[in-house]
């Protein structure tokens, strides 16, 4: 890229510089995506230990785990609720033992008026058992009155059967209960917002605070290692409002909305880089910037340093002339 855009003093920069190369810089984004994304972990899991902390959050945690304990399917484990199924596997259970404790469970979860006003759960376990079959398609439920029953078949079969019920159908019936499902609603929408939030810090860090941090080139930690950097349209370090005004365009479309649209707008800018003959994304395009190579030179910060620098070497090559006297006689 040779620039040459015309100053107040009606000078001229007079600078080539060299496109970054695409491998640089996708190898930069990982390195800041990466950055982004553990700055982000750490403050997730820091605001869910201040979270838990919090009366009202730990209301809803409390509701949750009373109703999980009333519907038979899971067990207290020190602290916390456990699926039934993943409490037993960590036993000494036999077999039988967790067969006929999954059986139980079962029977008295889908009779449960907390999470059933009929008789449709039931009736739906039931006619799984209808069409249960082993490995070698023979049928293990035979019907006795209205219900099925075991047919004689070895233990594992049917404890295969009762924890498949368990984690497959059962568990997900648990919502319900209205006061469950709202309980977890609130909980999740807790947890993505404080992830988002945290996000937006790890982003700011890794695509904000580091281009102001790291003046010359406007660089990310990214971009900094792999020596390249960003220019405004006159081949100079980028201004301070054009930096702003890129940043802002950066988090609200690059972060916020990418979030809200699966992405939609990174996949735009990095097919602009690929496709512009400058390499430009879509958030330099807008703010008429460009990342370039500087491997073997640096950014100007401004005109007078250019101006500065140029004289410098004017100086010094004349410096470095070897005059020779010589005897005129």
């Amino acid at each position: 890229m040779n620039e040459k855009i015309p100053e107040k003093s009606e000078e001229y920069t007079d600078v080539e510089y060299t496109n970054a190369p695409l491998h640089k810089r996708w190898f930069a984004g990982i390195i800041d995506i990466f950055v982004m994304a553990i700055i982000a972990l750490l403050l997730y899991g820091l605001s869910m230990i201040v979270t838990e902390k919090v009366p009202a959050y730990q209301k809803l945690s409390t509701e949750n785990d009373k109703i999980q304990l009333d519907s038979g399917l899971y067990v207290k484990d020190g602290d916390k609720n456990r699926l039934l199924t993943f409490y037993l596997d960590d036993s000494e259970k036999t077999d039988k033992e967790k067969k006929e404790a999954y059986s139980k469970a079962l029977d008295e979860f889908y009779v449960n008026s907390l999470f059933f006003e009929d008789d449709r759960g039931s009736v739906s376990y039931q006619e799984r058992k209808k069409v249960a079959v082993d490995d070698k398609s023979n049928l293990i439920f035979v019907l006795s009155g209205t219900e099925y029953v075991e047919n004689g078949y070895s233990d594992t079969i049917y404890c295969s059967f009762y924890k498949n019920e368990i984690e497959k159908y059962a568990s997900a019936q648990l919502s319900l209960n209205s006061k469950y499902s709202d309980n977890n609603r609130m909980i999740v929408i807790v947890s993505i917002s404080e992830l988002f939030i945290c996000g937006a810090f790890g982003f700011s860090f890794s695509f904000i605070l580091m281009p102001l941090f790291i003046k010359r080139g406007r660089r990310t930690i990214g971009m900094y290692l792999f020596k390249i950097s960003l220019i405004g349209v006159d081949a100079l370090n980028v201004r301070g409002k054009t930096l702003v005004a890129r940043n802002l365009l950066l988090f609200f479309v690059g972060y916020v909305l990418s979030v809200f649209t699966v992405l939609i707008p990174l996949i735009v800018s990095i097919t602009m880089m690929h496709l512009s003959k400058t390499h430009q994304d879509f958030f330099d395009y807008i703010t008429n910037t460009y990342v370039v190579d500087t491997t073997k030179q640096d950014v100007y910060l401004d005109f007078y340093e250019y101006d500065s620098r140029k004289g410098m070497k004017k100086e010094a090559s004349i410096e470095k002339v070897d005059f020779k006297l010589t005897d005129r006689n």
